[in-house]
């Protein structure tokens, strides 16, 4: 067949020299080259509006987006039958429009589209950004994001995708269902003081801290048993129901860091670095470290006899640090002990 996607997006911005904003909204709409009525619809939505006080010592900045992703595509890939069924093989469909299956000794690749599948997704973003300077050079500024999403995935496998031959009714139909939530939040506040302290030497400094949360749930079950395949949409309805696979994850993460930064005429650099961090992903009496770093630059291009003797050369760096660092990305709960059993043969 043919497939054909629409796709629609319209933004509405304005505002002044203090307030502006921006308004948009979308929508996707595709199909596939499968018979049967199969769609993938994305619907998004997204606001930022930025606001800066008269004497500009006071900034706002939001950003808020909502996305909707529903697609029904089929669950298995016909291309693979397309271009491997046998050139002899019987018509697909009888005449009445329904599955051929050739006095059952015919394995017919269509009842793949009997089946259904179908997934949902929602994803609500929110950042917001707030600065306020406090006095000449000294800023205080803070960060908020959230994000919550959600998937529902449904995937329903009639008997009638069976060949008759094996004999199966609707007790053999399933139906398998999953449920995934993520919620994560942070609020990152920093206060930065910046002077320069007279022509030639510029100081800087950044003190901060951080907390993050990251929850996730989720939930695969199956269900089989149905005495009639109009009941497949209702899982109290089947005789048999299990649950395949569930998790529950929380992470949590904080830090508090400074920075303090020493600039020489723009062409030679200072900084150190330190901060504590701490993360649940590592077991009781570790979950804190201690970090830090110096380092400095020399941008030696800007130097006369460079530029006179080394016109070619428009940029030249050397740069030198030492610190220590590390990584939570080893998993949630990886720091506990693990069992497990083997077979031995003797």
């Amino acid at each position: 067949g043919t497939a054909f996607q629409n796709n629609l997006q319209g933004t509405i911005q304005g505002g002044n020299e203090y307030t502006n904003f921006l308004l948009s909204a979308g929508m996707i709409n595709e199909s596939t080259v499968f018979p049967g009525d199969y769609k993938n619809q994305k619907l998004s939505s997204r606001a930022v509006i930025n606001h800066s006080s008269i004497n500009q010592k006071f900034k706002a900045s939001a950003n808020i987006s909502y996305v909707v992703d529903k697609n029904n595509f089929p669950g298995v890939d016909l291309n693979y039958y397309a271009v491997s069924l046998a050139p002899n093989a019987p018509s697909l469909y009888q005449e009445d429009g329904k599955l051929n299956w050739e006095n059952n000794t015919f394995e017919n690749p269509m009842a793949n589209l009997e089946q259904r599948y179908l997934s949902k997704y929602d994803n609500l973003t929110l950042n917001l950004t707030l600065s306020q300077e406090l006095w000449k050079d000294l800023v205080l500024s803070s960060r908020f994001g959230v994000n919550k999403g959600w998937m529902d995935e449904s995937r329903i496998q009639p008997h009638t995708m069976i060949n008759p031959a094996y004999g199966y009714g609707p007790e053999a139909s399933s139906i398998g269902l999953s449920e995934t939530k993520r919620e994560s939040w942070i609020i990152e506040p920093q206060l930065n003081y910046k002077k320069e302290l007279h022509s030639d030497l510029v100081f800087d400094a950044l003190i901060g801290l951080t907390f993050q949360e990251n929850i996730q749930n989720f939930l695969e079950q199956n269900a089989r048993g149905f005495t009639s395949n109009s009941l497949l949409y209702d899982i109290k309805s089947a005789s048999r129901l299990s649950v395949l696979a569930s998790s529950a994850a929380e992470y949590r993460y904080s830090a508090a860091f400074a920075r303090m930064n020493l600039g020489w005429k723009r062409k030679l650099f200072m900084n150190l670095t330190g901060r504590r961090d701490g993360s649940s992903r590592f077991g009781p009496g570790k979950q804190f470290a201690n970090f830090g770093a110096i380092g400095a630059a020399y941008i030696f291009s800007d130097e006369k006899v460079i530029r006179d003797n080394l016109s070619f050369l428009s940029f030249g760096k050397l740069r030198a640090s030492y610190g220590l660092t590390g990584s939570d990305n080893i998993g949630d709960y990886k720091f506990m002990d693990t069992y497990g059993s083997s077979a031995v043969s003797y």
